[in-house]
């Protein structure tokens, strides 16, 4: 009887650690030739080198279109780190001609990936490379000038002003510059913060009030949503605080407007968690957390975007409505920054 419940004891031990072994294997992933890889749970509990890992083993093994797959069954934005990674690994092995191979829903992060790899790789050079892959298809050079940004920040090694300044010379057209500027401290934000946004004397909003006016709204929208929110973890009602907070009109919007960008992202395409988020925001500016979150839906491509675009454009009075449904159509995340700060 003693051997007995000695072999139910290690088959019931075996059993248990099995069912631990392929539960880890779902929560997180496998590389093992033998299986076809599982995904992740959330692919944002991991960390980013292990991120990038997962898209590269996944597209190996079953192509490109089985990250496309992946993305939109686990409703990741179209534009973020694992969108970007997709460009740069498709660059890695296809060269320029991965902008081709970007799947329409995530042009806008896939292009700029493919733009900032080929940065990485020719620096300055690069530019000339462009033209005929990028700024002659409708739409891609806005991605273009954005993905620009995210090199320049690398050929600089994060000197966030002088990558600016490249940005200005670089990006004829005005209106796109914004686009490249947010490339830039966007970079910065995720693979060099320490170094960019430190709080040195203690200034929270450090590089964002050391750099020239045109430049502070799109540096404390980044500021908002990837430091604070981001990396800092800091609950909404604390960097409202800090937003309202600051002097410096263009800090506060483009803090405001960041914000309401991070609060799109969070909804997964919810008007109505949109709207109680924002409802959190003094009264006097609300407009600026339903405006963003409108314009940033578009860029994110959650389903249903126009219809939940539109119903928060809705809520504003008509001086802003008629912006805000401007904002969404224009399908720029920089749109407001550039235009209202």
């Amino acid at each position: 009887m003693g051997k007995i419940n000695k072999f139910l004891y290690i088959i019931v031990f075996l059993f248990i650690l099995a069912a631990g072994v392929t539960a880890g294997s779902i929560v997180f992933y496998a590389f093992d030739n033998k299986k076809p890889s599982p995904f992740p749970v959330l692919i944002e509990e991991l960390s980013l080198e292990k991120r990038k890992a997962f898209l590269e083993d996944l597209m190996t093994r079953e192509g490109i279109d089985s990250v496309w797959r992946f993305f939109k069954s686990h409703q990741i934005p179209a534009v973020g780190y694992d969108s970007y990674t997709s460009g740069e690994l498709l660059y890695k092995h296809y060269g320029l001609k991965g902008v081709e191979m970007c799947d329409p829903a995530f042009i806008k992060g896939c292009s700029s990936g493919v733009i900032k790899a080929l940065m990485v790789k020719f620096g300055l050079d690069a530019i000339k490379q462009l033209p005929n892959r990028c700024f002659n298809k409708e739409g891609h050079i806005t991605y273009c000038a954005h993905g620009i940004g995210h090199g320049l920040a690398d050929v600089t090694d994060f000197d966030v002003p002088k990558a600016l300044a490249y940005c200005d010379l670089i990006v004829d057209e005005y209106r796109l510059r914004p686009e490249c500027w947010g490339g830039v401290v966007q970079e910065s934000a995720i693979f060099a913060a320490v170094k960019v946004f430190n709080k040195k004397d203690g200034n929270l909003w450090r590089p964002c009030d050391e750099l020239s006016v045109k430049y502070r709204g799109v540096c404390a929208f980044v500021l908002a949503d990837l430091v604070w929110f981001g990396r800092d973890k800091l609950d909404i009602s604390k960097i409202i605080e800090k937003c309202v907070s600051v002097d410096d009109e263009m800090l506060r919007k483009g803090c405001l407007l960041g914000s309401g960008y991070r609060i799109a992202k969070l909804s997964i395409g919810s008007s109505s968690y949109i709207q109680n988020q924002c409802n959190l925001f003094p009264k006097n500016i609300w407009h600026y957390c339903i405006m963003s979150a409108a314009g940033a839906l578009p860029v994110l491509s959650y389903k249903n975007w126009p219809d939940n675009a539109k119903k928060l454009c809705e809520l504003l009075p008509k001086e802003y409505s008629e912006e805000c449904q401007q904002s969404a159509s224009y399908k720029s995340l920089w749109y407001l920054p550039a235009g209202r700060l």
